[in-house]
């Protein structure tokens, strides 16, 4: 009998993954170079270790790493590169990166002693990459590091990107681009990445370790057009790099942070395929990592393996048998997510060795046949073939797909040990797999399956490495442990915290008045002139700021550096940039403060023009000397930034903005991690509020503030079970119940349970706390609806009665659970002033007042008095159930519209002719009242049967219009109403045009704008803006009045409202707890307008964005004369530059730049960099930018040099 065959594929798989761990082995040696040993991040050395090992020193750390994400409940991060101080091993030293000190660390291996440090200009988040003897690290500062290993020497170094614009970035001033695409290395090439956030741009590089020439860049993949996470709606947004890159024979993985990696070609820097909708939906949820291995012709991550051809997933790594690439009912696999560690995966000559739970397995890939499936399947999956690609290359895609489907690997266990721990790292070295978990090492031989050693350690273990006869482990905490055989167990102990300054010095006395005068003592300092730190100490010293110092010296900002580094607090308090203030591009906006040490240590004036822009409005302060006495400077609010006082915008329910500084294109300003436990995003969060440049945020058991323009906390207020009555997915929440908190004049009003209390919204101090009324039988009842207006509280007092059903499935026990307290209705009105709480008139109902159809504005108050609706009881599966049924369904009688004077109760005006609305909406500024019903996604049933609207004038209750388009509440935008319908005149109710050119009825005038997207939450606006969910943040500038829809990809928004337009930004808290869907980033952002923008076409489906370039244009750069326009080279700018300014694709035989180009009307500039007739970047990697307005004595000089690569003169 002939032996089996074995699968190409298959056969292809193993033996290129065995001869790359061959490969590889036999390069590193008795080193650990790169992380997981090597570029493809096997995790496994050949180099057996001695058999017992004891611990030969311990480095304790001074501080703790520094996370970038920490992940929430329900939602475990997928991102664990910074969580330790991961180390790589080579020549005798053992290397790693610093989150919190910003610094690259040399240890002697045998010692534990530091041998060298090299400070950069951000987070290092990633382990250094060893070649010969030179290291390669990036920063989060933007830039690829080269250094001497041996002694720490700069011997050059590279930014990323397009320049060395800096942003706010996890509580840290970070770069635009900021390098979070770990280094790898093969055959003597370097490839990271640059640009966690799509939109702004993702640049993956090739360089050259000797030279560091760059061989290739790819600056297109981030902001193309693609179908996002989550009911497959376009937009633009891609690939994010954040994790370890993974390099293949031929082909560099990306890890995209939450998402699948994307996957380039080798040799060009294509991109071959990125799934970020296929494993990133519904289903299989949770699939994504910031952790690849490349094995052969398939990859692991997120614990799944796919194929590396197509990007494909096959099996689960740790579940038996669990594997799918193909479609079930047509569409994506049902499969469960790995709930297990997504990171424990090692591939060595016999086989893989895998984690799951206290299991440690070991396996190898084999193959599976499911003939009975595959004719079923194939054919529907042949079209998703075609879209990344690979049809054409294979030609008949039926006939491939049945052939993947036939030799489809999956992961084999072939046995299987229980450790009695769940282990967090894991490495193998020979025979030997080592584990790290929770204050343990462990050491298990695979031949025997026996537990060798154990030893403790102080911390979980996230980081393994092993050479020259050595284990070592880095732990959360941020010690490094060396294990080895013959331990002497030192403790190498931090630093001494010594400071070099003076506490009673003048600069000491100045700290201490700057913080007394201002009283600022959170957020971000800005010292546009450090000097030598001393004043940056003090400052940090004496508050809770983050300084940013900047030094135009290097001698100087090496001195600074050198000298808070010595005091304890470099990177982690205090940070130093080197290069002028207006070289630096600081963000807009988010300096607390600004001093200058150089202008208080000499005695002059600070300049302010060009920090200004950079200063927070309102609650900032700039402090300088005039005529030597101390004058703390504040900025204005900016004129035209609007609020978001109530959770429908206002008290009036507009769901708009007065905001008229926010318009496209959008930006990221900010992004921080959420900390704060929220509910599930299906509950309907109340929306987030803003006044006086402070964000209002309310948890399950907290209530926060936050700086709008930087992200800071300010305060936090415990409040036990605040949001109680909304958590679970039953997707009622602040649809139904309405929110629970408002704001007016400084104060913020958080009603909970029977009362309302009264906080200050700078410093939550609590003012007062005001009672409801009581209910008419004598007990305490529930405070319902809450608005406030010219020191008047409008409350109502909860149905207890009457709890509607939640509507999100089938509304299952989880689900279910808060409903009964789910009080969508109440029993009387009442009016409170504000300040002392005393009752002004209460209003009972005569049937039941809805919450959602209460409106206060203009002295007046509004309200629905309506039976209440017995079908909400119902789920809605229960109410189709009964129509399919034939059996009768409660209905929803018409109820009464009354108008009430704000001030005394006393009635204005009522109507009962058929009064049919679930909501009230009202204009202030045209005294007009729209009742609607309130449909959204999963809405209760009595909400979304009718697509009725009316129109009544506020003061007299005149019908004003009666349409029968409109269904779902709308944004009243001046004299224009939106919504899912599409634009309305409020004055008379007719349709209006929302797509130039294209009737105002016709479906693909509204489909484009608003119908893109996703109807679980509404629409909201501001003066110039539209904003919906469209699976990531979808808006609509009505200024630019594109006819399309444009999206800021990369992060989704919530479910109901949670991106809201005001002080000239948009503020977007992260509202997505237990949302397993792959979007890249997880996070609280703000967005601004940046000052470019696409020509003005609609992007298709998968295209790339490198077309659109700048787009230049008097109206968005404000230029009346001629710019001047440079383009920036990448790398060394050893390159031809061909560019186009008609809009077109740059090629080879594009005009030839060659000088500054003159710009005198709005254009479209292309360019492109090419070397030896190759393309080697495409778009961003090669930008414009608007250097200045010519005067007439400028010469042609360029105000600004941005060098994309320096050579290094000196040492640190």
């Amino acid at each position: 009998m002939s032996a089996p065959r074995v699968p190409t594929v298959l056969r292809r798989c193993l033996v290129s993954g065995l001869l790359s761990i061959v490969s590889v082995a036999s390069a590193t040696g008795p080193d650990w170079p790169q992380y997981r040993a090597d570029g493809a991040r096997l995790g496994y050395t050949p180099e057996e270790l001695p058999g017992e090992l004891t611990l030969d020193w311990v480095r304790a750390p001074r501080h703790a790493p520094h996370r970038a994400w920490v992940g929430r409940l329900l939602s475990p991060s997928r991102m664990h590169f910074d969580w330790c101080y991961t180390p790589v091993v080579a020549g005798g030293r053992v290397f790693f990166g610093s989150s919190a000190d910003h610094q690259i660390h040399a240890l002697d291996a045998a010692t534990g002693k530091e041998i060298w440090r090299f400070f950069t200009g951000g987070p290092v988040r990633f382990a250094p990459a060893i070649w010969r003897e030179r290291l390669f690290a990036v920063s989060d500062d933007g830039c690829l590091y080269c250094l001497d290993a041996r002694t720490g020497d700069l011997l050059w170094s590279m930014q990323a990107g397009p320049g060395p614009e800096r942003m706010i970035g996890n509580g840290r001033l970070v770069s635009r681009w900021a390098a979070r695409g770990g280094p790898a290395i093969r055959d003597g090439v370097v490839y990271f990445a640059a640009g966690p956030w799509p939109v702004e741009g993702v640049y993956v590089y090739a360089v050259e370790c000797a030279s560091g020439r760059v061989v290739w860049c790819n600056d297109v993949s981030g902001d193309y057009e693609i179908e996002h996470p989550h009911m497959f709606s376009v937009g633009r947004g891609s690939v994010g790099a954040q994790g370890y890159l993974a390099v293949s024979r031929d082909n560099v993985l990306v890890s995209t942070g939450r998402s699948t990696p994307a996957v380039y070609d080798r040799e060009t820097g294509r991109l071959e395929h990125f799934h970020l909708s296929r494993y990133g939906g519904k289903t299989p949820w949770g699939v994504g990592g910031g952790d690849t291995v490349a094995i052969g012709d398939v990859y692991y991550n997120g614990g799944f393996v796919f194929d590396l051809a197509t990007g494909l997933r096959y099996s689960a790594v740790g579940r038996d048998d669990r594997w799918n690439a193909f479609s079930i009912k047509g569409h994506k696999y049902h499969g469960q997510f790995l709930d297990g560690p997504r990171r424990n995966l090692v591939v060595t000559p016999a086989g893989l060795l895998h984690y799951h739970g206290s299991e440690l397995h070991g396996g190898t890939l084999t193959t599976k046949t499911h003939v009975a499936r595959r004719e079923a399947q194939v054919l529907k999956y042949a079209r998703e073939l075609t879209h990344v690609g690979k049809v054409q290359a294979k030609g008949n895609a039926a006939k491939y797909h049945k052939e993947r489907i036939d030799e489809a690997p999956f992961v084999k266990t072939m046995w299987t040990v229980d450790t009695g721990v769940e282990a967090t790292a894991m490495i193998a070295a020979g025979s030997v797999a080592y584990l790290g978990t929770d204050k343990r090492v462990m050491a298990f031989d695979t031949a025997s399956r026996k537990l060798v050693w154990s030893r403790p350690v102080d911390g979980v273990v996230r980081a393994l490495a092993a050479a020259d006869g050595r284990l070592f482990a880095a732990v959360d905490n941020g010690a490094v442990y060396c294990f080895s055989a013959k331990g002497k167990g030192t403790v190498l102990r931090p630093r001494p915290e010594r400071s070099p300054y003076s506490d009673a010095s003048p600069l000491a006395r100045f700290a201490v008045e700057i913080l007394r005068r201002t009283g600022i003592s959170k957020g971000y300092c800005l010292d546009a002139a450090c000097g030598d730190g001393e004043l940056a100490f003090h400052l940090a010293r004496l508050s809770d700021l983050y300084v940013v110092a900047v030094s135009a010296s290097a001698d100087e900002a090496r001195l600074a550096r050198e000298k808070l580094d010595a005091a304890g607090i470099y990177g982690t308090r205090v940070t130093v940039l080197e290069g002028p203030v207006s070289e630096s591009l600081f963000p807009p906006h988010f300096a607390n403060l600004i001093v200058s040490q150089a202008s208080f240590a000499e005695g002059t004036a600070i300049e302010t023009g060009f920090l200004m822009p950079h200063l927070s409005p309102e609650r900032g302060r700039l402090c300088g000397l005039r005529n030597g006495v101390l004058e703390a400077v504040s900025r204005p609010p900016l004129e035209g930034a609007g609020s978001w006082t109530h959770s429908l915008g206002d008290s009036g329910n507009s769901l708009c903005s007065d905001d008229e500084l926010v318009s496209g294109p959008l930006g990221i300003l900010w992004y921080e991690d959420e900390w704060m436990l929220t509910i599930d995003r299906h509950g309907k969060n109340p929306a987030p509020l803003y006044a006086d440049g402070v964000m209002i945020r309310v948890g399950l058991d907290a209530v926060k503030a936050v700086d709008a323009y930087n992200g800071t906390e300010l305060w936090k207020r415990q409040v036990s079970g605040l949001l109680r009555d909304y958590r679970g997915g039953s997707a009622v929440g602040a649809v139904a119940m309405g929110s629970i908190c408002c704001i007016e004049n400084g104060a913020l009003y958080l009603r909970h349970e029977n009362h309302c209390l009264v906080l200050d919204l700078q410093t939550g101090e609590q003012r007062a706390k005001h009672p409801a009324p009581l209910r008419p039988d004598g007990k305490l009842g529930t405070w319902g609806y809450l608005a406030v207006e010219h020191g008047i509280l409008i409350g109502t007092l909860a149905n207890e009665e009457h709890a509607v059903k939640g509507q999100h499935g089938n509304g299952g026990e989880a689900v279910q659970d808060p409903m009964h307290r789910h009080f969508t209705e109440s029993i009387f009105l009442f009016a409170m002033d504000a300040a002392n709480g005393t009752v002004i008139w209460t209003q009972p109902a005569r049937d039941s007042i809805r919450n959602n159809a209460v409106a206060l504005g203009n002295g007046r108050v509004y309200f629905i008095d309506r039976e209440p609706a017995a079908m909400d009881r119902l789920l809605k599966t229960e109410v189709a159930a009964r129509r399919r049924g034939g059996k009768p369904v409660p209905t929803h009688a018409p109820g009464l519209l009354v108008c009430l004077e704000a001030e005394n109760g006393r009635e204005l005006w009522r109507t009962e002719d058929d009064v049919f609305g679930t909501t009230l909406g009202l204009s202030k500024k045209h005294d007009l009242l729209v009742m609607s019903y309130n449909k959204v996604g999963r809405s209760l049933p009595s909400d979304g049967h009718s697509k009725r609207a009316r129109c009544y004038r506020g003061a007299t209750g005149e019908r004003a219009w009666d349409v029968d388009k409109i269904w779902a509440r709308p944004v009243l935008n001046d004299q224009i109403m939106y919504c899912f319908r599409g634009a309305f005149d409020l004055l008379t109710g007719e349709q209006r045009p929302l797509k130039p050119g294209v009737a105002p009825d016709a479906p693909s005038a509204v489909w484009s704008v608003l119908g893109k997207g996703i109807g679980c939450g509404t629409p909201l606006g501001s003066r110039n803006m539209l904003f919906v969910r469209s699976g990531a943040v979808g808006y609509y500038d009505i200024t630019h009045n594109s006819g399309w829809m444009e999206t800021y990809g990369g992060i989704r928004s919530g479910c109901w409202l949670n991106a809201i337009p005001v002080g000239g930004i948009v503020l977007m808290p992260d509202d997505t707890r237990a949302c397993r869907c792959s979007f890249p980033n997880q996070a609280s952002i703000a967005l601004y307008r940046r000052h470019t923008r696409p020509p003005d076409v609609r992007p298709t489906h998968g295209q790339t964005n490198w077309r659109y370039t700048q787009r230049l244009s008097r109206s968005e750069l404000d230029f009346t004369g001629v710019l001047r326009l440079t383009i920036l080279p990448p790398g060394d700018g050893s390159y031809e530059l061909r560019y186009t300014l008609d809009g077109t694709a740059p090629d080879e035989t594009s005009p030839l730049y060659s000088e500054a180009l003159s710009i005198e009307k709005t254009t479209v500039v292309s360019a492109a960099a090419y070397s030896d007739g190759i393309r080697r970047s495409l778009r961003l990697g090669v930008n414009c930018v608007a250097v200045e307005k010519l005067a007439d004595d400028d010469g042609g000089k360029a105000s600004r040099k941005s060098p994309r690569k320096r050579e290094a003169k000196e040492k640190r």
